[in-house]
């Protein structure tokens, strides 16, 4: 099936406070060779991560017919809530929205968010300092520093016949980044 409308989305950051309300900005762009009817904002589906649909945000009333190439831009706010007005659990949440000219019923996946528990996310650094040996490689687990962006991992790679008597000589660097 074709797809005639491109529709991008984006909020201005990933992670929200329960209640917070969620402001979507949405890109929609006629990328056919002709010019096409449309009614915006369009429907948006919001599913929690297994899949589940909580809310539908209505199309709005507002149409346009837009030229091959020509865009047109609007918002879409998200309270939090379900389809039954009440506020949602904290967890991801996905937002999809139609694939416009597809023949059947499509949803095209816009972007993920996520709702902290109450009182936001525990930020901190945690240091381990445990090593373990497999095959004659030591990787020792430093520390995980936990903060509202991602999660950093510190480990120390050993390669055989490391001497860790000189270990200050070697500094641990990140060795994951994890959003």
């Amino acid at each position: 099936p074709a797809t005639f409308i491109e529709i991008k989305g984006t909020t201005n950051k990933t992670a929200y406070l329960p209640g917070e309300p969620i402001i979507l900005q949405l890109k929609l762009k006629n990328i056919s060779q002709e010019s096409r009817d449309l009614i915006f904002p369009p429907l948006i589906r919001i599913m929690q991560s297994n899949n589940r649909l909580i809310r539908s945000i209505p199309a709005g009333n507002n149409t346009t017919t837009l030229k091959p190439g020509e865009e047109v831009y609007c918002s879409v706010r998200w309270d939090q809530l379900n389809d039954q007005g009440q506020s949602v659990a904290f967890g991801t949440y996905k937002f999809y929205g139609p694939d416009i000219g597809a023949t059947m019923e499509a949803y095209i996946a816009l972007f993920d968010i996520t709702i902290q528990p109450p009182g936001g996310l525990k930020e901190g650094t945690i240091t381990l300092n445990s090593s373990q040996t497999t095959n004659g490689i030591t990787i020792t687990l430093e520390r995980i520093r936990l903060s509202s962006s991602g999660i950093q991992i510190f480990a120390l790679y050993a390669p055989p016949g490391y001497d860790f008597s000189k270990r200050d000589l070697l500094a641990s660097v990140p060795l994951i980044w994890a959003e």
